[in-house]
């Protein structure tokens, strides 16, 4: 055996470089999931945020009413405007309720009517990271488009109550 030259690998050599790769790779899988589900939050803000400030646009722009059908991404996945072919559907999967008074009540589903001016009544998006149960409260003003970030569940029912109140 001595005069043999070794022309590859063994069994056991392919085996334990393997195993050592999946562990690597397991380990990075556990490392990037936290940050992945914070991107998956703030794509879902980003979008609302978008799709609110188009919607507008087009209202002022062309001088009509316009809506904004937000809502959160049922199991069966399904989508769609419910009824007005003007809305302009938003499904998103971190977001868990909207509010548009500061009673506490919330809902999975809410049309955002918006007016030939490009107001709208002033709403609130909670959404949920799906791996941390972290939540972010975002703010939309309805005169302005504007958005106010993280705040707490109190400062937006005191926010929403305050511009239900100005609006009587």
């Amino acid at each position: 055996m001595n005069g043999m030259c070794r022309r590859g690998w063994t069994l056991i050599e392919l085996l334990a470089v393997i195993a050592i790769l999946a562990v690597l790779m397991g380990g990075a899988v556990v490392t990037c999931r936290g940050p992945f589900s914070k991107t998956r939050v703030a794509r879902d803000i980003e979008e609302v945020l978008l799709r609110d400030r188009t919607v507008r646009s087009g209202a002022r722009r062309f001088h009509r009413h316009s809506s904004l059908l937000l809502q959160k991404e049922a199991d069966d996945k399904a989508t769609g405007p419910s009824g007005n072919n003007k809305s302009t559907p938003v499904t998103l999967s971190t977001l868990r309720e909207i509010r548009t008074d500061g009673s506490g009540r919330g809902f999975a589903a809410k049309t955002i009517n918006i007016g030939a001016a490009g107001r709208s009544e002033s709403y609130a998006l909670r959404f949920v990271d799906p791996q941390s149960n972290e939540e972010r409260w975002v703010l939309i003003a309805g005169a302005t488009g504007q958005a106010i970030f993280d705040l707490s569940v109190r400062d937006v029912n005191e926010l929403l109550s305050a511009v239900e109140k100005r609006n009587e």
